[in-house]
């Protein structure tokens, strides 16, 4: 069973361990397939919502330490809009990677066993 903040491995190298969630303190998100966890840098982005100036809860993490004011540690922290727009962010990755796996390859069309060249 999958939870609201599962994301499936990158549509283009096939990573599972790489696929991020990222904001940068304001109400728009992206997934990213991490390069520093071994990823390809593919990105989907989410939409932007709207919303107050917010001071606290504004940037996800779910490793953050625990009565952290700055960091949300589940997607039910966040402030409405910042939610919207992280689980749109989602929605996209999922999306896309669930295309690849239905056309039995990679999100830009090619084989995930397919060499370069051929």
């Amino acid at each position: 069973m999958t939870t609201e903040t599962d994301l499936l491995p990158c549509p283009f190298c096939g990573s599972a361990d790489a696929p991020r969630l990222e904001n940068t303190h304001t109400a728009s998100f992206w997934v990213s397939c991490s390069e520093e966890y071994g990823g390809c840098g593919a990105q989907a982005s989410g939409q932007f919502f709207p919303g107050p100036s917010r001071l606290t809860r504004f940037c996800y993490d779910p490793e953050a330490p625990e009565g952290s004011t700055f960091y949300a540690r589940t997607l039910g922290e966040l402030h409405p809009e910042y939610r919207r727009s992280a689980k749109s962010a989602i929605a996209a990755w999922n999306r896309r990677a669930n295309v690849a796996q239905q056309q039995g390859g990679r999100a830009d069309g090619f084989a995930a066993n397919r060499q370069k060249g051929e």
